[in-house]
């Protein structure tokens, strides 16, 4: 046999070899991609009930994606719940990371939170970032903060907490805001669910609307 036929069987004997190796990757794929999926939609069903430990919350999300730095977090993510009062809260965010194994604390961007007051006022608030404790039912939230009531009330301030438990938005920065009676400044506000009572602090200045 002459040095070309040998190169020639041999490159054969090699091509069949990686054909019957891939071959073999490929089918093995066809098992494992699809378990891997199964897996992945089992973790997604089986998620929200990782979060259910305050009664009446639970969470959902749409997507997982990676930050920058690599950390896993919640796309589209929604926490719902009811306060000491049975009242109902929605929080939503565009992304939520989890900050602590015990899935206890997120890092929320873009968010809104909606609660519905003991009197029926709704009251929305969004911000730009914040932290959220799922088990002390505590928002942190990082301005610009907006809050909305369906009573046509507005207020704006830099910064501001939310005590999900008892239904209480309150901030210490300065805030702005403006309603059916006119508008107002002043150094702090804390807006009570009991009641849905608005109350001022640090030099407080009031425009009151003039009557028609």
């Amino acid at each position: 046999m002459t040095t070309a036929a040998r190169i020639g069987k041999d490159g054969e004997t090699a091509i069949a070899s990686f054909s019957r190796r891939y071959s073999r990757f490929v089918g093995l794929m066809k098992l494992v991609l699809p378990a891997f999926a199964l897996g992945l939609v089992v973790l997604i069903a089986a998620w929200p009930g990782r979060f259910g430990g305050g009664e009446g919350f639970r969470m959902s999300f749409a997507d997982l994606a990676p930050d920058p730095d690599g950390a896993l977090g919640v796309v589209r993510a929604r926490f719902a719940g009811t306060d000491a009062g049975g009242r109902p809260f929605l929080i939503t965010a565009d992304r939520a990371v989890q900050q602590t194994a015990r899935f206890d604390t997120f890092s929320l961007e873009t968010l809104q939170a909606d609660m519905t007051l003991d009197n029926g006022t709704w009251v929305s608030v969004s911000a730009i970032g914040g932290v959220f404790d799922r088990d002390g039912r505590q928002l942190q939230l990082e301005g610009p903060i907006d809050v909305f009531t369906d009573a046509g009330y507005e207020f704006h301030a830099a910064a501001a907490e939310i005590d999900l438990e008892r239904g209480i938005v309150e901030t210490t920065a300065r805030v702005r805001g403006h309603g059916p009676l006119g508008a107002i400044e002043a150094g702090g506000m804390r807006f009570s669910g009991d009641g849905g009572v608005i109350s001022f602090s640090g030099g407080v200045r009031v425009v009151l609307n003039g009557s028609r």
